[in-house]
């Protein structure tokens, strides 16, 4: 239903917005917690968003974010969710999938971004933090260990991978 798809999406880029990432996160723990099985989470943050924001405006940023998300959408599996974490981050909840698989993901999220062409700048990367479920933590904790593997691969520098 329609506003329902309103309250779930961010209005931007389609993506789910946070509150809908944590319903969907916390579903995903308790499932593989209950049954078992694989859930892995990728973080990412468009490397110097701000300045594309400040020499090129807020509208061409939109165009940037809008243009990221629907290329990650492109490379995501029916049952992964792609949501807007903040500003210019985003997270992917890959459930079922393993933290080789995640990392490979990441990897090819991370060539493909770089090496798109946006209509309103060149080039574009972004840093990624890629972590699996391990055992006892909830959605919570599992999104602060993403972040800081992201904010890793951000000092690591621009166009980064850091997983664990």
């Amino acid at each position: 239903d329609y506003l329902r798809v309103m309250a779930d999406r961010d209005p931007l880029t389609n993506a789910y917005n946070r509150r809908t990432l944590y319903e969907f996160l916390e579903a995903e723990v308790q499932r593989v917690r209950r049954y078992g099985g694989a859930l892995s989470v990728i973080m990412f943050d468009i490397d110097r968003f701000k300045e594309i924001n400040d020499d090129l405006g807020h509208l061409a940023g939109d165009r940037v974010l809008v243009a990221i998300a629907e290329l990650v959408r492109e490379q995501l599996r029916g049952i992964d969710r792609l949501c807007r974490y903040s500003g210019e981050e985003f997270l992917v909840i890959a459930p079922g999938t393993g933290p080789r698989h995640a990392i490979a993901l990441a990897e090819r999220l991370r060539g493909l971004i770089a090496a798109a062409s946006f209509d309103v700048i060149a080039r574009v990367t972004c840093s990624f933090g890629v972590c699996a479920w391990e055992g006892e933590e909830n959605a919570d904790a599992l999104v602060r260990r993403v972040d800081d593997l992201m904010y890793r691969a951000r000092r690591a520098g621009p166009g980064s991978v850091a997983a664990e």
